[in-house]
């Protein structure tokens, strides 16, 4: 497909949706009083879905989503799109979605390691020789907490034995 100036666009879909609906009719005859009270009716639907995108628009812009609602984790689903700009562009590259951000260590930073489960937007960009990095992001945790308490109560009992 000719989008004009950024080329040709290039999307390979593939996946399915399924969404299953019923009508649910309650009577509570039995529950509640008056007869517009005992009789319930209202709409349940269940959707799932699997999604996969992978391709390219023009030269320099790439799609790739993976999506799954029956995985367990969200942070399972990925969707990126990334800019790769040209070896003489100030932007060389953009990332928006799933991204990850790698530091290496130097004496001004001293965790050297990698993050992903990132969702937000990077961008490197050259300016001369200074290479800049730029990441906006938010990173989904769940916080769980659990309070102990031990505590204990004697109770005296007398055992007595009989020899006969």
């Amino acid at each position: 497909m000719d989008i004009g100036r950024l080329g040709r666009a290039s999307l390979q879909v593939s996946g399915n949706v399924n969404i299953n609906g019923k009508m649910v009719f309650q009577d509570q005859e039995l529950v509640r009083s008056t007869l517009n009270q005992t009789q319930n009716t209202h709409l349940e639907f269940d959707q799932k879905q699997n999604l996969n995108i992978q391709g390219k628009i023009g030269d320099r812009i790439t799609v790739a989503m993976d999506q799954d609602s029956e995985r367990q984790f969200d942070w399972e689903n990925n969707i990126r799109i990334s800019y790769e700009g040209y070896e003489d562009d100030i932007v060389q590259k953009i990332e928006a979605g799933n991204i990850s951000l790698s530091l290496p260590s130097t004496k001004y930073v001293t965790f050297s390691g990698k993050n992903q489960g990132l969702f937000g937007i990077k961008a490197i960009s050259k300016l001369g020789p200074i290479d800049v990095t730029t990441i906006a992001s938010i990173e989904k945790s769940k916080k769980e907490q659990s309070e102990w308490e031990g505590g204990g109560k004697a109770v005296p009992s007398r055992l007595e034995m009989w020899t006969g």
